[in-house]
């Protein structure tokens, strides 16, 4: 499926439809799968879900719910979030994406923040409203920036402390309020390596629901400085080449795209 194949809509919290409709059902860090790890149908389900609508992939529905606790459905199985959407085809992963991202807003906007009384979702738009006050609250998302560093034929990747052992990838930081995202990528470069940037040129952007980023990426190229790991955040850091990468994050993240985008044009060089 194509991404022009998922179609947004409006999210109130309605009871899901029956019968074909998608369905992204979520627990904690998991999520919910068949036996081709595709998201289930309503029909595979034996009761009716509340959930809201996410949008559409085709012409067929899709919903979003969360559940209490990972109750077996039949041949459906519990998949880790992450991996599972790896594998997802396009549409079906941008779905699970705005789900997991919905939900999360959905369970912290409960209440109105100027007078504190339970919201009421919006049938006409993707928000919820205070009653009493009428005070209007939307999904929040926080942009963050991933940019790939060059010096010359090498890359800079680097091993966050929250990384499995062994993993190395591009850099990575959210904007701080005031800054442009040009402005945190020089930022974040600085704080966690001790290098300057220049040349920085805008590469795509990923929706990153870990729980509601959105990540702009970027390349740029070394301006000097030596590199030294803060210590804190990034633990090691080194420029390699293209056929002397280490071991990169998986395949459907932007950071696999920068990487490989790197090695690729490296490899045309050769």
């Amino acid at each position: 499926m194509s991404q022009a194949s998922m179609r947004f809509t409006p999210c109130p919290s309605l009871p899901a439809e029956p019968g074909s409709a998608v369905v992204v059902l979520m627990k904690e860090n998991s999520i919910l799968l068949d036996e081709e790890g595709r998201l289930p149908r309503m029909d595979d389900l034996p009761e009716t879900i509340h959930a809201f609508r996410i949008g559409y992939i085709g012409s067929c529905p899709c919903h979003g719910a969360v559940l209490a606790e990972q109750v077996t459905f039949g041949n459906l199985h519990w998949q880790d979030t992450r991996s599972a959407m790896q594998g997802l085809p396009e549409a079906e992963r941008i779905a699970a994406g705005r789900a997991k991202t919905l939900l999360f807003w959905q369970d912290r906007r409960k209440f109105c923040g100027v007078c504190g009384t339970e919201l009421e979702p919006l049938i006409s738009e993707c928000a919820r409203k205070c009653p009493r006050c009428g005070a209007a609250f939307f999904p929040v998302l926080a942009p963050a920036m991933i940019v790939a560093v060059r010096r010359e034929d090498r890359i800079l990747l680097a091993h966050n402390a929250r990384f499995k052992p062994g993993i190395f990838s591009v850099l990575a930081g959210f904007v701080e309020a005031g800054e442009s995202v040009e402005e945190a990528v020089f930022r974040e470069v600085r704080e966690e390596v001790n290098i300057e940037v220049r040349n920085i040129r805008y590469f795509g952007s990923q929706s990153w629901p870990y729980p509601n980023s959105l990540m702009l990426g970027f390349e740029a190229d070394y301006a000097g400085g030596e590199l030294v790991p803060d210590g804190e955040e990034i633990t090691d850091a080194d420029w390699f080449s293209a056929d002397d990468l280490p071991s990169i994050p998986a395949p459907g993240s932007i950071a696999y795209r920068l990487i490989t985008h790197f090695q690729h044009q490296m490899n045309l060089k050769s």
